[in-house]
C-alpha cells in the first residue's frame, strides 16, 4: 500500500479536509440520519422483548441476533466489497434494511407478541445489514482522495457517534409517547436518507480484485493468514474482539438497569444510550489532535483502562447519578478505542485487501457482541446484572494489562 503521509495518517491535514468533498458530505449526512434511525430499533428491540418476556436471557437473544448474523455474513460481505460496485450493494442492503425495519413496526401494529417471532425477523435484518458493512466502511476510500483518507475514517466514527447520541434520546421519547409501532416504523424511514444520499453520489467505477479460481472460503482462509504475519492488524482485530465482548455488550443490556436496578422511568432508557454517544461525539475532537502527537498504544491503553473502569462505576454505583456520569465517559472511550483500531488497520492494510481485511475486523467484531450480550444477559438472570456487568469491565481491565505486558499494544504504532 502507498504510504499516507507519516503514522498518524496525513497528521497535517485538518480533520475537516475530508468535509470539502461534495460527495463525502452527502454520504455523511444521509449515513447520520439513517443511522440514529437504527439505533431506534437498537434500542426498541430489548425493550420489547423485556416487556414480552421479563428475562434478561431475551434481552441478551435479542441482541445476538442482529450482530450474530452480521457477523457470519463478512466473508461473503467482504468479497462482494472487493468484486462487485460498493455504491450498489449499499442501495440493495439499505432497501433491504429499510424493509425489515418496516416488518417489526408492522408486528407490533398487528399484536403479534411471539419473542421468536421478533428474533427471527431481527436475525433477517443482520443478515443483510452485514452484507453492506464492508461496503459502506470500503466506500469512503472512493469519496476522499487518499491522502484525506483517515480524516474521512475519523469523521466517519463521528457520524456514528452522532446517531449514538441522537436516536435512542428520540426514540425514548417515542417509546413512551407513541410505543414500538412508531419507532420501529421512523427506522424504516429513516433508511430512505441513506439511499437518497448514495443515489445522488457518482464515483468512477473502482478495478476489481483478481480472485482467480479462489472461492469465498479460499478468500478469508488468505486473508486471516495476511492478518496473522502481520502483528498490527492482528492485535488490533483481537482487541475489538475484547471491546465488543466486554464493552459494546452492555447497551443492550441498559433496560435491565433501567427496569431491575435503579426502577426508573422507561424514557430513561433513550436518555442513558444517548449519553454513550454524547460522550463518543466529545471524544471524537481529543482523537483527531491527539493521534498527532500521541502514539497509538498510547490512546488504545489509556481508552481500554477508562473502558473498563467506567463501565465498573455504571455497574457498582448505588447512586443513580453517579451510574449517569459514567455512561459518558465510557462513550468516549469507546470512540477512542475505535479509532485507534480503525487507523491502524487502514495504515497497515494494502488497497487491494482492503474491503476483505476490515470484513474480517468487522465479522469478529460482530460476533463477539452477541456473545458477550448473551453471556451476560444469561447471567444475569443468575447473579444479577451489576455482578455480571462488573465482571465484563474487570475483563476489559485485564485485557489491557495483557496487551500491554505482552508488548502487543505497540505493534499499534507501525505503519
Amino acid at each position: 500500500m502507498t504510504a499516507i503521509a507519516d503514522d498518524t495518517g496525513a497528521s497535517e491535514a485538518s480533520v475537516a479536509s475530508a468535509w470539502s468533498f461534495p460527495n463525502f458530505r452527502i454520504f455523511f449526512i444521509g449515513g447520520a440520519i439513517s443511522n440514529a434511525g437504527r439505533w431506534m430499533t437498537l434500542l426498541t428491540l430489548p425493550y420489547v422483548l423485556n416487556e414480552m418476556t421479563d428475562r434478561g436471557l431475551w434481552v441478551g437473544i435479542g441482541g445476538a441476533a442482529g450482530f450474530l448474523p452480521a457477523a457470519l455474513m463478512g466473508p461473503w460481505a467482504g468479497s462482494l466489497a472487493d468484486r462487485y460496485p460498493r455504491r450498489r450493494i449499499l442501495l440493495l442492503s439499505q432497501s433491504a434494511s429499510a424493509l425489515v425495519a418496516a416488518s417489526l413496526a408492522s408486528m407490533w401494529a398487528a399484536e403479534i407478541r411471539s419473542p421468536v417471532a421478533f428474533v427471527l425477523v431481527a436475525m433477517v435484518g443482520g443478515i443483510v445489514g452485514g452484507l453492506g458493512i464492508p461496503s459502506w466502511q470500503a466506500f469512503i476510500s472512493e469519496l476522499v482522495p487518499r491522502e484525506t483518507l483517515l480524516q474521512a475514517v475519523s469523521l466517519n466514527s463521528t457520524q456514528f457517534s452522532l446517531a449514538r447520541a441522537v436516536g435512542p434520546v428520540i426514540a425514548g421519547i417515542l417509546l413512551i409517547e407513541f410505543g414500538p409501532t412508531v419507532t420501529f416504523a421512523v427506522d424504516a424511514v429513516s433508511f430512505g436518507a441513506a439511499l437518497t444520499a448514495i443515489a445522488m453520489i457518482r464515483v468512477p467505477r473502482q478495478p476489481v480484485a483478481d480472485r482467480g479460481d479462489r472461492k469465498v472460503l479460499g478468500e478469508l482462509i488468505d486473508t486471516l493468514g495476511y492478518i496473522r504475519g502481520r502483528a498490527g492488524l492482528s492485535t488490533a482485530v483481537g482487541t475489538g474482539v475484547v471491546i465488543g465482548m466486554f464493552g459494546m455488550s452492555l447497551t443492550a443490556l441498559l433496560v435491565l438497569f433501567v427496569d431491575d436496578v435503579y426502577e426508573v422511568d422507561d424514557s430513561w432508557l433513550g436518555w442513558m444510550t444517548g449519553l454513550l454517544g454524547v460522550g463518543a461525539v466529545l471524544g471524537a475532537p481529543f482523537v483527531a489532535r491527539a493521534k498527532v502527537s500521541i502514539p497509538r498504544s498510547r490512546l488504545e491503553l489509556g481508552s481500554l483502562l477508562l473502558y473498563g473502569s467506567a463501565i465498573a462505576v455504571f455497574a457498582l454505583s448505588p447512586s443513580f447519578p453517579v451510574a449517569l456520569a459514567a455512561l459518558p465517559l465510557i462513550g468516549a472511550a469507546h470512540i477512542v478505542t475505535a479509532a485507534v483500531l480503525n487507523t491502524s488497520l487502514q495504515l497497515q492494510v494494502e488497497e487491494v485487501r482492503r474491503g476483505k481485511v476490515l470484513s474480517v475486523y468487522l465479522t469478529f467484531l460482530l460476533m463477539s457482541v452477541p456473545v458477550g450480550q448473551f453471556t451476560m444477559g444469561a447471567l444475569s438472570d443468575v447473579i444479577g446484572v451489576r455482578t455480571a456487568v462488573a465482571g465484563g469491565a474487570a475483563c476489559l481491565l485485564a485485557s489491557a494489562a495483557y496487551l500491554r505486558v505482552s508488548g502487543r499494544l505497540a505493534t499499534l504504532d507501525d505503519a
